[in-house]
């Protein structure tokens, strides 16, 4: 987060090395004959979280940069992607099965938030609060919308609702409008901005 070092996988390992030539020191997070990839730094920097089929099958795993150690956090049998941070570091959801999962850091079972038989999901960001999910998805006919998806609630709301196809959506810093591309003008993918109020 801070700019100054990298999370790398190269050969199926997982390595933090710095951004500027010959200031720092490298990490070696993972080395092992297992297959490492998808790393994403939590939001304070303390931590990353990956993908790893250590236990057999692929996995989100958690490296910790003070202990130095790393955990197991998910038990589903799929492929995962898409991990993406809270951005107050304590809880991360990702994609398996057509499905949206969340974890919380500190430990405990992944919960299933939604699912999508479809096409599954592209998690794009959590609110600043930690209580929405924005993502998009496909419907039977393959049209992307974007939706905010209440996780107390466990309610979605589609935020953009058209036959073409939307994704790549951003939150305003004020969490009031969001941002996303669209191919709706017939042509190419244009940015476009849709008020939540």
């Amino acid at each position: 987060p801070a700019g100054d070092y990298m999370a790398v996988d190269y050969h199926g390992d997982i390595v933090i090395v710095p951004t500027e030539a010959g200031v720092g020191e490298k990490t070696q997070v993972t080395s092992s004959p297992w297959r490492e990839r998808a790393q994403e730094y939590s939001p304070d920097g303390k931590k990353l979280a990956y993908v790893s089929d250590e236990s057999g099958d692929q996995e989100v795993w958690l490296f910790d940069f003070g202990t130095g150690s790393k955990k197991m956090l998910t038990k589903y049998p799929s492929e995962k992607a898409g991990i993406t941070w809270s951005l107050n570091s304590q809880k991360l959801a990702f994609t398996a099965d057509n499905r949206i999962f969340e974890v919380d850091v500190a430990g405990g079972p992944q919960r299933q938030l939604a699912h999508n038989e479809a096409g599954g999901f592209n998690i794009d960001q959590y609110s600043a609060d930690g209580n929405w999910l924005l993502y998009s998805r496909s419907d039977d006919e393959q049209n992307s919308d974007i939706y905010m998806y209440d996780i107390r609630a466990k309610k979605e709301y589609n935020v953009t609702r058209s036959p073409w196809t939307e994704r790549g959506a951003a939150l305003t810093p004020d969490g009031k409008t969001v941002v996303f591309t669209s191919n709706r003008d017939g042509t190419t993918n244009q940015l476009y901005a849709v008020s939540l109020s």
